[in-house]
């Protein structure tokens, strides 16, 4: 009667261990969208601000001053930003 209780319990601890280990599916484009937004506004919105311009309430005491995030997406959309004197940005 022990053998078969013992028996029991491994095959719940692997089930077990097969669910927690399973990876979830993988996002959709949005969803991967919707989660930067929310990383973004948690983690990054204090400095440069909810639309990425450094206007976030504690920029202004940052030295050196920060990136302004729409003119690094700018200069990655336009094929001639190097012509422009726009530095890269490291985002």
């Amino acid at each position: 009667m022990q053998q078969y209780g013992l028996g029991i319990i491994v095959v719940w601890w692997t089930l077990l261990g097969l669910v927690l280990a399973a990876e979830p599916p993988p996002l959709s484009r949005t969803e991967i969208v919707h989660v930067g937004q929310r990383y973004f506004i948690r983690y990054c919105s204090a400095c440069h601000g909810t639309e990425g311009r450094c206007d976030g309430p504690i920029a202004s005491a940052l030295q050196p001053f920060l990136a302004d995030l729409t003119i690094c997406v700018e200069a990655r959309h336009t094929a001639a930003a190097g012509m422009h004197g726009l530095r890269p940005c490291m985002v």
